[in-house]
């Protein structure tokens, strides 16, 4: 059953990074310099990040608001939503930390991406993705692909990423949880 697009377009420049973005919205990143960022979810259904050609970032952090705090017993399912971060130019660490059921991560370009899931994540992907490495400064864990899911019971697809300068594990995939 085809579903009517719904979804609205939003241009980002370095000056108007939104704050908070919206569900069912893509944000396509314009060329410049964001330097360190850290964008936050409060509303986590269905967002896409785009970034175009020379949009460059330092560090960049993706991170949901309200995942599972099972100290406030509190735990968010989000549904049959999906995250996608795409075409990003990091210098350093792409991080993803979210907890929507499909986390797409595929054409960027980063020293390491690290996906961290809670919750309700059933499906990872992390494809065609350019991992140049480095030291711990722009790598921390030295990986170039680093796998936290905090879940159990997940798809997890990893195809056609391009990994150099890697100093420990090209690919690591953490067992359930943080520790």
């Amino acid at each position: 059953v085809a579903m009517a697009d719904t979804t609205t377009e939003v241009e980002v420049t370095p000056g108007t990074i939104p704050s908070p973005f919206s569900a069912n919205t893509t944000y396509k990143f314009k060329a410049g310099n964001y330097g360190v960022q850290h964008f936050v979810m409060y509303e986590k259904e269905n967002i896409t990040l785009i970034a175009e050609s020379g949009a460059k970032f330092d560090s960049l952090q993706i991170s949901s608001i309200d995942y599972a705090d099972l100290g406030k017993n509190q735990v968010v399912d989000l549904g049959n939503s999906t995250l996608s971060v795409k075409g990003f130019e990091v210098a350093g660490s792409l991080m993803v930390d979210v907890s929507d059921k499909n986390v797409v991560v595929e054409g960027n370009t980063a020293a390491q991406i690290t996906v961290k899931t809670h919750v309700s994540c059933t499906s990872i992907a992390v494809n065609n993705n350019k991992l140049t490495g480095g030291d711990k400064s722009m790598a921390p864990q030295g990986y170039g692909i680093y796998i936290v899911p905090n879940i159990t019971d997940y798809d997890l697809t990893i195809t056609g990423n391009k990994l150099s300068n890697i100093k420990s594990h090209a690919i690591g995939v953490q067992g359930y949880g943080d520790s």
